[in-house]
């Protein structure tokens, strides 16, 4: 099941998921039964003295330790069973669903210098309608097609932003090439070349795959002038968009690995029952820049209406490489998704709605000091880059030939401080910014 929801598209498989829910209704029952007969005192003890619970007062101490001993069998059993739900992918008994979600960012655009850059954050989401909703304005082909519709201004940059309870496989095109090997875009899996993303590892995906660790940015352009990434492949302007598939994990893979997260012990709940920490031990608080104040108006865009992606400038990152076997999967209950991209003119003509404002330009981003961003995993293995997208001309080389510029130069790109993001990363850390 596909859905639309605050902006975000969710893959989503309920009848699986029902079957799974069963299973840890079931796992929760035996195992609560069993935890409430385990000592109480002793796994009370054993958290006071960890730290940061061991540095309060004794004041807090005394407190901590009465209300625990106030919390009775039913309010034990309630906490584990909210616990081993959220460990279950962040669902409830009430509200188990929950899917494999994607986000479209707006983001800077980047040059085609030669360099290769951190990674800009996202500076919030495009807005998403279901093509059923548009109405009759939209041609035949994309009733027929269906999917969702997005908005992206003329040489505008977008990254993919993703999350998942479970492992899962996302394959993702752009005209039908594959981002990650260059080839025709199919819903089953190859492992030689990896043609696939592999969910949660992969965080995000801003362009294709170039070469190992460097990606080619996503740059949405008119079809039909050759700057896009299906008509330099294949020669042709007819898909156009971007094409999205979600392969599941087989039921069993998916309880097994489950299973897991499910091991739970008295020390794990007694932070429930404790009292608030002190102010000075909570941690910093996230931070937020100043954004842009609202940009003049800019050009539409091709009058067309439907647009492609293109490759524009250089950027570190990898896709990681999938250490499951593909018998994992279950190619049968994969779910796909067609997204429209229409010029900003036609998503006024038919969304009867103005597109998010213009893009924040290089000047702009260094005026407000937005970051840069790295994500390193030395855990996980990059695939290879696809020589069928090395071959690709960027957007800016491709106007360059024609003579024909389509971007106003926007000078040199801003040298801050680069936010790293990984498994050693502070504690909630985002690649994004608030209020664009």
């Amino acid at each position: 099941m596909i859905t639309v929801s605050a902006d975000r598209l969710i893959f989503s498989f309920p009848e699986r998921d029902a079957r799974l829910d069963a299973r840890v209704a079931a796992f929760i029952e035996a195992g609560a039964a069993a935890m409430l007969k385990e000592d109480r005192g002793a796994a009370l003890d054993a958290v006071l003295a960890r730290h940061p619970w061991a540095g309060q007062t004794a004041a807090w101490q005394q407190q901590a330790r009465a209300q625990v001993a106030r919390a009775d069998d039913a309010k034990w059993a309630a906490a584990y069973e909210a616990l081993l739900w959220s460990r279950a992918g962040g669902r409830t008994a009430q509200r188990p669903q929950h899917g494999v979600t994607i986000s479209f960012m707006r983001t800077l655009r980047l040059p085609d210098d030669g360099k290769a850059y951190p990674l800009p954050p996202g500076l919030g989401c495009f807005p998403l309608r279901r093509i059923e909703d548009l109405g009759a304005a939209t041609p035949p082909s994309w009733q027929r097609r269906g999917g969702v519709a997005l908005p992206m201004y003329q040489g505008e940059a977008m990254w993919l932003a993703f999350s998942a309870p479970f492992a899962a496989a996302l394959k993702i095109a752009a005209g039908g090439v594959n981002a990650a090997t260059g080839e025709p875009f199919e819903v089953g899996l190859k492992r030689d070349p990896q043609d696939y993303v592999v969910l949660p590892q992969q965080p995000w995906l801003d362009g294709f795959c170039v070469e190992k660790g460097v990606v080619r940015q996503f740059v949405a352009m008119p079809l039909g002038q050759g700057y896009s990434a299906e008509e330099q492949i294949t020669g042709e302007a007819r898909t156009g968009g971007v094409q999205l598939a979600v392969v599941p994990l087989k039921d069993e893979v998916r309880w097994r690995e489950l299973q897991g997260r499910l091991r739970c012990t008295l020390e794990d709940l007694v932070p429930t029952f404790l009292p608030p920490l002190a102010p000075d031990r909570l941690g910093p608080r996230a931070a937020h820049a100043p954004m842009p104040p609202p940009m003049a108006a800019a050009p539409a865009g091709a009058a067309g209406g439907a647009m492609g992606l293109g490759a524009g400038g250089r950027m570190k990152q990898s896709i990681f490489h999938d250490p499951r076997p593909l018998d994992d999967y279950d190619l049968e209950g994969a779910e796909a998704c067609f997204l429209h991209v229409l010029n900003s003119a036609m998503w006024r003509a038919i969304a009867h709605e103005a597109p998010p404002q213009p893009p924040v330009t290089a000047e702009e981003y260094s005026r407000h000091g937005l970051p840069w961003f790295d994500y390193y995993r030395d855990d996980l293995q990059a695939i290879r880059g696809s020589g069928i997208l090395a071959k690709l001309k960027s957007v800016f080389a491709v106007a360059a030939e024609k003579e024909a510029p389509v971007f106003q130069d926007e000078g040199p790109m801003p040298a801050l401080e680069v936010v790293h993001l990984g498994p050693s990363a502070p504690p909630n850390s985002v690649r994004g910014w608030r209020g664009v």
